[in-house]
Protein backbone atom coordinates (compact mmCIF):
# COMPACT_ATOMS: atom_id res chain seq x y z
CA UNK A 1 0.00 0.00 0.00
CA UNK A 2 1.47 3.36 -0.92
CA UNK A 3 1.47 6.49 1.21
CA UNK A 4 -1.37 8.21 -0.70
CA UNK A 5 -3.71 5.22 -0.32
CA UNK A 6 -2.89 5.01 3.40
CA UNK A 7 -3.74 8.68 3.93
CA UNK A 8 -7.05 8.33 2.06
CA UNK A 9 -7.93 5.17 4.01
CA UNK A 10 -7.05 6.85 7.33
CA UNK A 11 -9.15 9.90 6.39
CA UNK A 12 -12.16 7.72 5.48
CA UNK A 13 -11.86 5.78 8.75
CA UNK A 14 -11.55 9.05 10.69
CA UNK A 15 -14.70 10.46 9.08
CA UNK A 16 -16.60 7.22 9.79
CA UNK A 17 -15.50 7.27 13.45
CA UNK A 18 -16.59 10.93 13.78
CA UNK A 19 -19.96 10.19 12.15
CA UNK A 20 -20.58 7.17 14.37
CA UNK A 21 -19.60 9.18 17.44
CA UNK A 22 -21.94 12.00 16.41
CA UNK A 23 -24.84 9.63 15.85
CA UNK A 24 -24.17 7.96 19.22
CA UNK A 25 -24.06 11.36 20.97
CA UNK A 26 -27.26 12.60 19.33
CA UNK A 27 -29.07 9.35 20.11
CA UNK A 28 -27.95 9.41 23.73
CA UNK A 29 -28.93 13.07 24.10
CA UNK A 30 -32.36 12.44 22.58
CA UNK A 31 -32.99 9.45 24.83
CA UNK A 32 -32.00 11.46 27.89
CA UNK A 33 -34.41 14.24 26.89
CA UNK A 34 -37.21 11.70 26.40
CA UNK A 35 -36.52 10.16 29.83
CA UNK A 36 -36.51 13.63 31.38
CA UNK A 37 -39.81 14.51 29.68
CA UNK A 38 -41.41 11.25 30.83
CA UNK A 39 -40.33 11.90 34.44
CA UNK A 40 -41.56 15.51 34.31
CA UNK A 41 -44.90 14.31 32.91
CA UNK A 42 -45.14 11.60 35.59
CA UNK A 43 -44.63 14.25 38.31
CA UNK A 44 -47.12 16.56 36.56
CA UNK A 45 -49.76 13.80 36.51
CA UNK A 46 -49.22 13.00 40.21
CA UNK A 47 -49.58 16.67 41.21
CA UNK A 48 -52.61 17.17 38.95
CA UNK A 49 -54.45 14.07 40.18
CA UNK A 50 -53.82 14.92 43.82
CA UNK A 51 -55.09 18.50 43.43
CA UNK A 52 -58.05 17.49 41.28
CA UNK A 53 -59.09 14.42 43.29
CA UNK A 54 -58.95 16.25 46.62
CA UNK A 55 -61.32 18.98 45.45
CA UNK A 56 -63.09 17.69 42.29
CA UNK A 57 -63.16 21.36 41.35
CA UNK A 58 -63.39 21.84 37.58
CA UNK A 59 -61.61 25.21 37.79
CA UNK A 60 -58.56 23.60 39.42
CA UNK A 61 -58.45 21.03 36.61
CA UNK A 62 -58.95 23.74 33.95
CA UNK A 63 -55.54 25.21 34.81
CA UNK A 64 -53.80 22.09 33.43
CA UNK A 65 -56.36 20.87 30.91
CA UNK A 66 -56.00 20.74 27.13
CA UNK A 67 -58.10 23.14 25.07
CA UNK A 68 -60.85 20.53 24.43
CA UNK A 69 -61.76 20.67 28.13
CA UNK A 70 -61.90 24.46 28.08
CA UNK A 71 -64.81 24.82 25.67
CA UNK A 72 -68.21 25.48 27.29
CA UNK A 73 -69.27 21.89 26.50
CA UNK A 74 -65.99 20.51 27.80
CA UNK A 75 -66.21 22.47 31.05
CA UNK A 76 -69.83 21.42 31.54
CA UNK A 77 -69.02 17.75 30.90
CA UNK A 78 -66.02 17.87 33.25
CA UNK A 79 -68.08 19.54 35.97
CA UNK A 80 -70.80 16.86 35.68
CA UNK A 81 -68.25 14.02 35.65
CA UNK A 82 -66.44 15.42 38.70
CA UNK A 83 -69.77 15.78 40.55
CA UNK A 84 -70.44 12.07 39.94
CA UNK A 85 -66.93 11.14 41.09
CA UNK A 86 -67.38 13.21 44.24
CA UNK A 87 -70.81 11.72 44.99
CA UNK A 88 -69.91 8.08 44.36
CA UNK A 89 -66.25 8.00 45.43
CA UNK A 90 -65.70 11.06 47.58
CA UNK A 91 -62.42 12.91 47.86
CA UNK A 92 -59.06 11.35 47.06
CA UNK A 93 -57.34 10.11 50.22
CA UNK A 94 -54.16 8.72 48.64
CA UNK A 95 -52.64 8.27 45.22
CA UNK A 96 -50.49 5.30 44.27
CA UNK A 97 -47.41 5.40 42.10
CA UNK A 98 -47.91 6.98 38.67
CA UNK A 99 -46.81 4.42 36.10
CA UNK A 100 -46.19 4.57 32.37
CA UNK A 101 -48.51 2.66 30.09
CA UNK A 102 -46.20 0.47 27.97
CA UNK A 103 -45.82 1.68 24.40
CA UNK A 104 -47.90 4.78 25.06
CA UNK A 105 -45.47 7.28 23.58
CA UNK A 106 -47.14 8.78 20.52
CA UNK A 107 -46.05 11.67 18.34
CA UNK A 108 -48.55 13.40 16.07
CA UNK A 109 -47.73 16.09 13.56
CA UNK A 110 -51.18 17.12 12.33
CA UNK A 111 -52.08 20.78 12.63
CA UNK A 112 -54.84 20.21 15.19
CA UNK A 113 -53.46 17.27 17.18
CA UNK A 114 -49.74 18.03 16.97
CA UNK A 115 -47.76 16.95 20.00
CA UNK A 116 -45.92 14.34 21.97
CA UNK A 117 -48.40 12.22 23.98
CA UNK A 118 -47.70 10.02 27.01
CA UNK A 119 -50.21 7.89 28.93
CA UNK A 120 -50.00 7.01 32.62
CA UNK A 121 -52.04 5.11 35.19
CA UNK A 122 -52.32 5.49 38.95
CA UNK A 123 -54.42 3.80 41.61
CA UNK A 124 -56.38 6.01 43.95
CA UNK A 125 -57.97 5.40 47.33
CA UNK A 126 -61.04 7.56 47.91
CA UNK A 127 -63.36 8.13 50.86
CA UNK A 128 -65.88 5.60 49.48
CA UNK A 129 -63.74 3.15 47.49
CA UNK A 130 -60.88 2.62 45.10
CA UNK A 131 -60.31 3.53 41.47
CA UNK A 132 -57.72 3.61 38.72
CA UNK A 133 -56.90 6.76 36.79
CA UNK A 134 -55.74 6.68 33.18
CA UNK A 135 -54.32 10.01 32.03
CA UNK A 136 -52.88 11.09 28.68
CA UNK A 137 -50.60 14.11 28.67
CA UNK A 138 -50.05 16.26 25.58
CA UNK A 139 -46.72 18.05 25.15
CA UNK A 140 -46.85 20.64 22.39
CA UNK A 141 -45.97 23.85 24.14
CA UNK A 142 -44.04 25.17 27.09
CA UNK A 143 -46.16 23.22 29.61
CA UNK A 144 -47.75 19.76 29.44
CA UNK A 145 -51.54 19.61 29.37
CA UNK A 146 -54.01 16.88 30.31
CA UNK A 147 -55.37 15.61 26.99
CA UNK A 148 -57.57 12.82 28.38
CA UNK A 149 -58.53 11.58 31.82
CA UNK A 150 -60.55 8.54 32.86
CA UNK A 151 -61.37 7.00 36.21
CA UNK A 152 -62.45 3.38 36.47
CA UNK A 153 -64.00 2.14 39.69
CA UNK A 154 -66.53 -0.48 40.73
CA UNK A 155 -68.30 2.21 42.74
CA UNK A 156 -68.89 4.18 39.54
CA UNK A 157 -70.32 1.11 37.83
CA UNK A 158 -73.03 0.39 40.40
CA UNK A 159 -76.45 -0.03 38.85
CA UNK A 160 -79.67 1.09 40.39
CA UNK A 161 -82.24 -1.61 41.08
CA UNK A 162 -84.29 -0.50 38.05
CA UNK A 163 -81.15 -0.49 35.86
CA UNK A 164 -80.29 -3.98 37.05
CA UNK A 165 -83.82 -5.23 36.35
CA UNK A 166 -83.73 -3.73 32.84
CA UNK A 167 -80.42 -5.44 32.14
CA UNK A 168 -81.81 -8.77 33.35
CA UNK A 169 -84.85 -8.38 31.07
CA UNK A 170 -82.65 -7.59 28.04
CA UNK A 171 -80.48 -10.63 28.80
CA UNK A 172 -83.57 -12.83 29.21
CA UNK A 173 -84.98 -11.67 25.84
CA UNK A 174 -81.63 -12.13 24.12
CA UNK A 175 -81.24 -15.69 25.39
CA UNK A 176 -84.86 -16.83 24.81
CA UNK A 177 -84.25 -17.44 21.13
CA UNK A 178 -81.19 -19.57 21.81
CA UNK A 179 -82.95 -22.10 24.11
CA UNK A 180 -84.29 -25.28 22.50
Amino acid sequence: MNKKTGIILASVIGVLVLCCGGVFYLTRTTLERVKETVQQNRNFVATTLEKTGKSWDESVFAEVADSAFLTPEGRDGTKKRFAIFNKKLGKLKSLGKVEDVPQSLVTKSGEKDRGFYLTFTADGVFEKGKGKFKVTVRNDGPKPKIFAIALNSNELMEMTDSGLNEAKERLKKATEGTKK
